[in-house]
């Protein structure tokens, strides 16, 4: 029974960590949705299907990652904190697994970095979280250069030149 189950684990994610494409299709798009509308269970089991029928789709990894952040940022308990900070590493090797030309590739890293950021402020890690803050703009900056006509990127600039303005 556990070699089958750490088997199953194992190949899990060695699927996720595969992934080879970043495709916000109109289905992941309208979940995206539910999650800020906070219809975490409704994401969830969309996420379980797609980490099944799309294993190589690091938007459902994303989408994971805004569930996992929002979770951790309202419920601001330890053990979502560390969930969100547990599967950090993967998330971002996942999303270098997707090629450079993807403009996704760059916005969600930046906005992992980002939120992970946000999440240490409120715990006090002020040096880490000053870190990621820089690494997330320099990456958001740099996505920006290497796409231009990307409109979601603008939506991080955006928070950095009000924080930086501010």
């Amino acid at each position: 029974m556990r070699r089958t189950l750490l088997i199953g684990i194992l190949i899990c994610c060695s699927q996720l960590v595969t992934a080879t494409t970043f495709d916000l299709n109109k289905e992941c798009r309208e979940h995206y949705q539910a999650i800020f509308n906070l219809q975490f269970q409704k994401a969830e089991k969309f996420i379980a299907i797609q980490k099944v029928s799309q294993p190589d789709n690091a938007a459902v990894l994303y989408l994971e990652q805004q569930i996992l952040f929002y979770k951790a940022f309202i419920s601001e308990e330890d053990t979502d904190f560390q969930k969100f900070r547990s599967e950090f590493d993967m998330r971002h090797e996942a999303y270098n697994a997707v090629p450079a030309d993807n403009p996704w590739t760059g916005y969600a890293t930046s906005e992992m970095y980002l939120q992970s950021a946000i999440l240490k402020l409120k715990r006090k890690e002020y040096l880490t979280a000053g870190y990621q803050l820089r690494k997330s703009y320099k990456i958001a900056i740099s996505n920006q250069e290497k796409f231009p006509a990307f409109i979601p990127n603008l939506k991080t600039l955006g928070f950095f030149h009000a924080v930086i303005g501010a």
